[in-house]
């Protein structure tokens, strides 16, 4: 072996040693911040286990935690050095929850539910309740999503949970300045992958933007370029599509200093009458549809099928299917009145209660039978390995 090559692995070898060094490190803080919390146990108390293993998929499995917190829930996690260590700022998260700690055991498990995305010893016990987090959620007929276990798509983890909840009453009471908003990242790195075609039948979010930007009239777009544009929409009600124009990477950003603040984000989604809800980075469901909806704010887009149940155009969401028919879409929602809008807007805040919100969906899982139960999410770039 030469030189270089001898280098080369050493180099390699020392980032994994630094790399575990920094995993352990992060896990051993993460246990001493749950040590300082108070815990206690009732025979009364709800309890859900999460055995986790998956890291590409620490944001849904935050997000399920926080739908079981919401719901009265103590949450345990089994202790798994790997998984804890890494969690990033999903850590500190964590620590929101009322009663949460790390165990090794538990006994009584037929009093709790019990939640694993791995086959384990664990799964041999007698549970409450048990259900395996599957990632490998994704199918070429969109049809057998309606007869799926499926987690309603969360919100960003930093929107998750109770304590946003009365936030979300709030902001569906403002009242809009703008007919069409969207805002998020628009780096065409990422933004215009082709599985979103391919898999999906789905126009990118970097597609959907050009063809506005090249076919809308300045009469129908506004686009946010400097922080001071926003300053139109303190003015009179702007009955265009608003968009917030930034891009955020490694290599090269632009405009990041108009792009929305993260704690003013549903607020600022509450001051528009429509969303218009451009896919993700590698499927179409995204945390921003979400997160519009809960403020009643009306969704536009192409993937309303790929709910469950499937959202309906002009009930409470607009769809569309291609390029001719989104700009036929987009003028048809600027020609919308008022009376027709709130009617909408109704729609969408009802189908977010019942079918988005965690507390339903909590209360659906309590009524299923004890026997192992597949718990689909859509999970990204988790999900699509899953299929390999």
């Amino acid at each position: 072996m030469s030189i270089i090559l001898k280098l080369q692995y050493l180099f390699i070898l020392l980032e994994k040693i630094k790399n575990r060094i920094r995993t352990y490190q992060a896990y051993f803080r993460l246990k001493k911040d749950i040590r300082k919390k108070e815990f206690h146990n009732t025979p009364k108390t709800k309890i859900v286990l999460f055995n986790f293993q998956s890291i590409g998929a620490t944001p849904y499995q935050y997000a399920l935690a926080s739908f079981f917190a919401d719901a009265g829930y103590t949450i345990l996690l089994q202790n798994n050095v790997i998984w804890l260590g890494n969690l990033g700022y999903i850590a500190k998260l964590f620590l929101k929850f009322p009663q949460i700690n790390i165990v090794n055991s538990i006994k009584d498990t037929q009093n709790v539910i019990y939640i694993s995305d791995h086959s384990s010893d664990l799964d041999l016990n007698t549970w409450k309740k048990s259900f395996i987090f599957n990632y490998n959620s994704f199918r070429s007929n969109p049809d057998n999503y309606q007869k799926m276990l499926l987690m309603p798509y969360p919100m960003h983890p930093r929107n998750c949970g109770q304590e946003k909840h009365q936030e979300i009453l709030d902001y569906r009471k403002n009242q809009t300045k703008m007919r069409i908003f969207f805002s998020g990242n628009q780096n065409p790195a990422i933004y215009d992958n082709p599985i979103l075609s391919s898999l999906f039948h789905q126009l990118s979010r970097i597609k959907i933007l050009n063809i506005l930007r090249e076919n809308l009239s300045n009469q129908e777009i506004f686009v946010i370029l400097h922080p001071e544009d926003k300053l139109v929409l303190e003015k009179n009600y702007q009955n265009k599509l608003v968009l917030n124009e930034w891009i955020s990477s490694e290599q090269h950003s632009n405009n990041l200093e108009s792009r929305i603040k993260n704690d003013d984000w549903l607020k600022q989604l509450s001051f528009s009458d429509f969303f218009l809800a451009c896919p993700g980075m590698n499927q179409p469901w995204c945390h921003n549809i979400i997160e519009a909806m809960s403020v009643g704010c009306i969704p536009i887009l192409e993937y309303g099928h790929l709910f469950s149940p499937v959202l309906e155009h002009q009930k409470n969401a607009i769809i569309f299917e291609g390029e001719t028919d989104l700009l036929e879409k987009i003028k048809y929602v600027l020609s919308l009145s008022p009376d027709q809008i709130h009617a909408m807007k109704n729609k969408v805040i009802e189908y977010y209660e019942q079918f988005l919100a965690p507390l339903p969906f909590i209360e659906k899982l309590e009524k299923i039978s004890p026997s192992r139960n597949d718990l689909y999410i859509f999970a990204e770039t988790v999900s699509h390995q899953s299929m390999k």
